[in-house]
């Protein structure tokens, strides 16, 4: 196991990994807030498919950004970038600004963060165990895969009892009494 002695490559795998994690989990959330925001179904998988091409139009303009930054800052970047889309995807309403906002924002941060980190592993993995290194990050990136729809369908019924018990506490009369007490006595 003298492959996990690199710890560079350690930190970049674990990265990955919970990246892996939140993309997973985040990839069919994306599509369904849009149709909720009022984006045809047509025009949410043709938004996916238009990041994809943005973001092959975009890997020329890498590398002379790395040559002018570095690989870790666009690697940095590149993560804030991937988690700054959410923020974006809040203000869609339909296919306004907000909408094409949201597929600038996500094809740059997916072009910056891979590429980078793409070549941050080339750059800093063991030649003679580059090969075992990537596979733990696949492997990660699979499991992530696995276990996100997972905790992400656990985390919607945690959250829904919440609620459930919450509504029942203020339609139940004996309840509502009970917590009128309770907040009367603070």
């Amino acid at each position: 196991m003298s492959f996990f002695r690199n710890d560079a490559i350690n930190r970049v795998n674990l990265q990955s990994g919970v990246q892996a994690l939140a993309q997973n989990a985040g990839g069919i959330f994306v599509l369904v807030f849009l149709l909720r925001a009022g984006v045809s179904v047509a025009h949410a998988f043709l938004a996916q498919a238009a990041i994809v091409a943005v973001r092959f139009a975009l890997r020329p303009a890498m590398l002379p950004l790395t040559q002018r930054f570095g690989l870790q800052p666009l690697l940095v970047t590149g993560a804030v970038a991937l988690a700054a889309q959410y923020l974006v995807l809040a203000q869609v309403r339909g296919l306004g600004p907000a909408f094409f906002a949201f597929l600038a924002v996500s094809a740059f941060g997916e072009v910056l963060y891979f590429v980078s980190y793409n070549a941050y592993f080339a750059a800093l993995g063991d030649v003679e165990h580059r090969g075992r290194q990537i596979a733990v990050g696949q492997a990660l990136a699979g499991v992530a895969g696995v276990v996100a729809p997972i905790l992400e369908r656990l985390g919607y019924e945690l959250q829904r009892a919440k609620t459930n018990i919450g509504i029942g506490k203020v339609t139940n009369p004996e309840a509502r009494a009970e917590m009128q007490k309770e907040m009367a006595t603070r």
